[in-house]
């Protein structure tokens, strides 16, 4: 998956920001953190970044009936398994793409 199409969303750039910063959190630390995110978006989001590898679940445990995902950065080994050319002409073309559309 391409790294600039992973952070081309403003949530999961923030995301991102906040694991990198923080190193591990749950979805609910997340939550808090991050009012203005619906959880649900929150969600598909947090889920996006696991499927793409910047984002690892490190343990679940058990909370009331429910399993809480204790989630840590992988952004480090992610950004090492992408191309860099390909992920900078991508934001490029993206940027022209949003810039274009405002003419």
């Amino acid at each position: 998956m391409n790294y600039t199409e992973i952070l081309s969303n403003p949530a999961r750039m923030r995301i991102m920001q906040y694991m990198a910063i923080n190193g591990e959190a749950t979805v609910k630390e997340l939550a808090d953190h991050f009012p203005d995110i619906p959880r649900r978006t929150l969600y598909r989001h947090v889920d996006f970044l696991i499927d793409a590898g910047t984002i690892v679940v490190k343990e679940e445990r058990k909370v009331r009936g429910a399993f809480e995902r204790i989630l840590k950065d992988n952004s480090e080994a992610f950004v090492d398994s992408c191309d860099l050319s390909e992920s900078a002409y991508s934001f490029f073309m993206n940027l022209y793409s949003q810039f274009d559309s405002f003419n």
